[in-house]
C-alpha cells in the first residue's frame, strides 16, 4: 500500500487568500515513523492507489475548491471524506457523478465515538453506538 498525502490547507479559500502549510515536514515525519511504506507529496495522484481521502477542511463551505480532482484517479479508486456536513461535498458529488465509489465523512465519527468512550473509561457495552451517534445533529 502506498500513502500519498495531499496535505495542503487553505485558510480562506473563498477570500482568494491562500495560506498553504509546507508539506515536506509532514512527509518526512511519516517516512520516519513508517519507513516501510513509501510516502510522497504529489500534485497529481499516481496510478494504482486504492483510496483517496480528503482530510482537509475544503468542502465545508459552498464554493470551496476541491482538495483534489477525483477524475485524475483510477476508476476503481474509492473517494472518501472526513467532512460530515454537508453530507455530500462537491468532491463526493463529482466522484459519484463520474462513477467513482464514495465514502461519507459521517462514518468516521461512527467509529471514533467508541474509542472516545473507551479512552475516558466509559462502559459502552449494550449501547448501539452507531445509532446513538446518528442522533447527533
Amino acid at each position: 500500500m502506498r500513502l500519498i498525502p495531499n496535505i495542503q490547507y487553505s485558510a480562506a479559500p473563498t477570500s482568494g487568500v491562500s495560506n498553504m502549510r509546507p508539506t515536506q515536514p509532514i512527509v518526512d515525519r511519516l517516512s520516519r515513523f513508517y519507513p516501510d511504506i513509501p510516502v510522497a507529496n504529489v500534485d497529481t495522484p499516481p496510478k494504482g492507489i486504492h483510496y483517496a481521502i480528503n482530510a482537509t477542511p475544503l468542502g465545508l463551505r459552498p464554493g470551496d475548491p476541491l482538495s483534489f480532482d477525483p477524475m485524475t484517479l483510477d476508476h476503481d479508486t474509492l473517494v472518501a471524506e472526513v467532512i460530515m456536513s454537508p453530507v455530500e461535498t462537491a468532491l463526493l458529488q463529482r466522484a459519484r457523478t463520474h462513477g467513482r465509489r464514495i465514502h461519507h465523512g459521517r462514518h468516521m465519527l461512527d467509529h471514533q465515538v467508541p474509542l472516545y468512550l473507551e479512552w475516558f473509561g466509559i462502559d459502552n457495552k449494550g449501547i448501539d453506538i452507531v445509532r446513538l451517534v446518528r442522533t447527533i445533529p
